[in-house]
This record gives C-alpha cells, sequence and structure tokens, in this order.
C-alpha cells in the first residue's frame, strides 16, 4: 500500500502542467484519488500510509490546474466533496501529531488550501487566525 500511495504521490508532484491542463479524464482520476484518500489519512495503524496519503493529498491540493479549470459550482461541490468526506478535519487534527513528517504534509495542505479562496471556507476558523 505504503509503495502504490508513493507512486501516486510521486507521479502527482513531477506532473507536468501543460500536458494537463485539458485532460478531463485525468482531473476525473485526480477527484476519483481525492475522495480516496480520507479512508487511509484516517487511519491510525500505520503512520507511513498516512504520511504518503498527506503526500499525495498535498500534491493534488497545491495543483491549482485543478482547482482553477473546473467552474466555480464544481469548485464548490469538490469542497463540499472534501468537507463530507472529512479530509479537512483529518488534516486538522494531524497537525498537532507527533511525527514530523505528517505534520509537514499537513501544513503543506492547509497553506495550499488558503491560497483558493473557494476552499478556505472549510477550514476551522479559529485554525486561519493562528495561521495569519
Amino acid at each position: 500500500m505504503v509503495s502504490g500511495l508513493s507512486f501516486l504521490a510521486n507521479i502527482m508532484f513531477y506532473e507536468k502542467q501543460t500536458l494537463s491542463q485539458e485532460d478531463f479524464e485525468l482531473k476525473t482520476l485526480k477527484t476519483e484519488i481525492l475522495f480516496s484518500l480520507s479512508r487511509f489519512i484516517i487511519q491510525k495503524d500505520n503512520e507511513e500510509v498516512c504520511c504518503e496519503a498527506l503526500r499525495v493529498l498535498s500534491n493534488l491540493s497545491r495543483d491549482k490546474v485543478t482547482l482553477n479549470s473546473f467552474p466555480l459550482t464544481i469548485i464548490k461541490g469538490l469542497a463540499r466533496q472534501i468537507a463530507k468526506t472529512k479530509l479537512v478535519d483529518a488534516v486538522m487534527t494531524l497537525l498537532e501529531h507527533t511525527n514530523k513528517d505528517i505534520v509537514y504534509y499537513s501544513l503543506g495542505i492547509v497553506m495550499n488550501l488558503m491560497v483558493t479562496p473557494e476552499m478556505r471556507f472549510l477550514l476551522p476558523f479559529n485554525y486561519i487566525t493562528h495561521i495569519h
């Protein structure tokens, strides 16, 4: 499982932005990956799996092509879906984890979400005031 998540994280990190701007299938795949990550992030049995899943989510959340290429209504829909899967709640909880890599990737996700106004509303207000 760890190697599969590592593979996804690396593919998402090194992806050529110019190749994916018009690729609807890739956008759909990224959305499906996004929604399947919650079970790996929320689990408590394996920190390495959690860390790799956070890397994937971090790379997806930094992908402005994925977020900005959708119409605003779809971005808001994605935000609602992220809220439904409790990914943001899990990431916020993981900011207090003892593993520094988990904290590092969780913070990166929070910072990436802060850049997109439509996603910013997902973050609990008390965390936003500490980040600014």
